[in-house]
């Protein structure tokens, strides 16, 4: 991996660890282990498992939500944060989550404000 992909994926857990604490008021952060052997991008978020993509051309949201689920621990929820060049962050969650049901195959994709207003309704 280059030094530019290497230093654009920081760039974009640390604007993902900022967008989710402006929407949940949790802080959060980068991970300091990013990456390595299966771990999240983005630390500080209880129960979820972040997964971050930032300002990818061609757009891989299955394969990427596929690494999400894998990187999630038992417990945790996965979370694909992504953001396409020149468009606002996506938030794809299992559709499980809002329904108290384990269905991480079936998936909803939601903005910042949508995800915000879901996590604040959560228990």
């Amino acid at each position: 991996m280059s030094a530019f992909s290497r230093n654009k994926g920081a760039r974009g857990e640390r604007l993902a660890a900022a967008v989710l604490k402006n929407v949940t008021g949790v802080s959060t952060e980068r991970a300091a282990r990013n990456g390595v052997g299966g771990s999240t991008d983005v630390i500080g978020l209880p129960g979820f498992a972040i997964e971050v993509k930032f300002g990818y051309k061609i757009q891989q949201q299955n394969l990427w939500w596929k690494q999400a689920i894998e990187n999630a621990k038992p417990g945790e929820c996965p979370l694909l944060m992504y953001k396409p060049q020149r468009k606002p962050w996506v938030f794809r969650l299992p559709l499980g989550l809002l329904l108290s049901q384990p269905l991480n195959h079936l998936w909803v994709e939601l903005n910042s404000e949508g995800f915000g207003n879901i996590y604040k309704l959560m228990p």
